[in-house]
């Protein structure tokens, strides 16, 4: 994967999803199914919907390198989910959780308790 993909955290993301291969221990297989994200990565990527908003709390954890919140789906989640907390965390990616661990727990906890 190294050459083929720039960023270290994709890399180490892709990496936990590799495991021996039953019929050859020498080699690999991928842990998840991969027809079944090929078949359906078109509704996977879709945006959520529901007929009601989730009223109770709600916290959303956003990397400050991360693209996936934007101003311009912000409003659609938010109506989703309007009584949310949106919390950024610095120099973090997608994967807040494994780039940022400490700062992800933390804010995580500060959210539960």
């Amino acid at each position: 994967l190294q050459g083929k993909l720039e960023d270290e955290t994709t890399v180490q993301f892709l990496m936990k999803g590799l495991q021996r291969a039953e019929h050859d221990q020498k080699g690999f297989q991928w842990k998840f199914n991969l027809e079944s994200l090929r078949e359906n990565y078109s509704l996977i990527s879709k945006g959520i919907t529901a007929p009601n908003p989730f009223t109770g709390e709600a916290l959303f954890i956003k990397g400050e390198n991360s693209n996936y919140i934007q101003v311009s789906n912000y409003h659609s989640f938010s109506e989703l989910f309007p009584n949310h907390q949106l919390t950024e965390v610095k120099a973090a990616g997608h994967w807040v959780h494994a780039e940022k661990p400490e700062e992800f727990i933390e804010t995580v906890m500060k959210f539960l308790i």
